[in-house]
């Protein structure tokens, strides 16, 4: 963070939540990890990928059926 550009690795974050649920892992893991890159992106106050990343944990509860 301190070196690096911010705005990408936000970018990054909810790449990593999508692409951990395309590949099949377990909800549950995504979920967890979800709440990781959710919290960095809101530390980094980036409301894009904060969107993103809500919208993704609510298809898993969805899919979850809660």
């Amino acid at each position: 963070m301190e070196t690096g550009d911010l705005t990408f690795a936000c970018y990054c974050c909810n790449h990593i939540v999508f692409d951990r649920l395309l590949l099949g892992e377990p909800l549950d893991d995504v979920f967890r990890e979800s709440i990781r890159r959710y919290e960095f992106a809101r530390k980094a106050n980036f409301d894009a990928s904060c969107r993103i990343i809500l919208d993704i944990q609510l298809f898993i509860l969805a899919l979850r059926g809660m």
